[in-house]
C-alpha cells in the first residue's frame, strides 16, 4: 500500500513517489512495473511530512533508485563537470573552489549502484572524497567488477 505524493518523469519513465506502508519510508515506484490496477481505498492517505520536498527528493536519487536514507557526499570534480552537477542537483549546492582545475561539491544522494555508475562515468574526473563509508562502498564495487 502506498500513499502517493507526486508523479515524476525521469529518463523515459513515470514514477509515483509516496509513503510505503510495507517499508515505512518514502520511496518511488515505476508506473509501468505496477502489475495490477491500484485499488483506491476509502482510508486517509499517510500525509507527506511537513519538511518533505519533492524537488530535494528527486535530486537525491539517480534514475529513481533510492535507498532508505540519502547521505551527504563530498565530490571532487574537474571544472568542466560543473554543468552536469548543476543539471542534476540545481544551483543550491555547496561548492568550493579547490584549485584552477577542480572544485568540490557537497550533495545529498542515495548511494545506489546507479549513483556510483554516474561517478565512474566521469573516468576519474569526479572522485568521492567522503564520507569514508561511501568511498569504501564505491571501491568495493570497483574491486568486484575487476574480479
Amino acid at each position: 500500500m502506498v500513499s502517493p505524493y507526486a508523479l515524476i518523469w525521469d529518463g523515459d519513465d513515470y514514477y509515483v513517489v509516496g509513503y510505503s506502508e510495507k517499508r515505512r519510508i518514502i520511496q518511488c515506484f515505476r508506473l509501468d512495473r505496477i502489475f495490477h490496477t491500484p485499488e483506491i481505498l476509502s482510508e486517509e492517505a499517510v500525509p507527506a511530512p511537513k519538511d518533505f520536498s519533492i524537488d530535494a527528493y528527486s535530486k537525491s536519487v539517480f534514475r529513481m533508485y533510492d535507498t532508505d536514507r540519502p547521505v551527504e557526499v563530498e565530490l571532487l570534480c574537474r571544472n568542466y563537470i560543473m554543468n552536469a552537477v548543476i543539471d542534476h542537483f540545481g544551483t543550491d549546492v555547496e561548492v568550493e573552489e579547490r584549485d584552477e582545475e577542480h572544485f568540490s561539491v557537497r550533495v545529498r544522494v542515495c548511494t545506489s549502484p546507479t549513483f556510483y555508475r554516474w561517478v565512474f562515468g566521469w573516468g576519474g574526473d569526479m572522485r568521492i572524497l567522503g564520507p569514508e563509508s561511501v568511498f569504501e562502498e564505491y571501491k568495493g564495487m570497483a574491486r568486484k567488477v575487476l574480479e
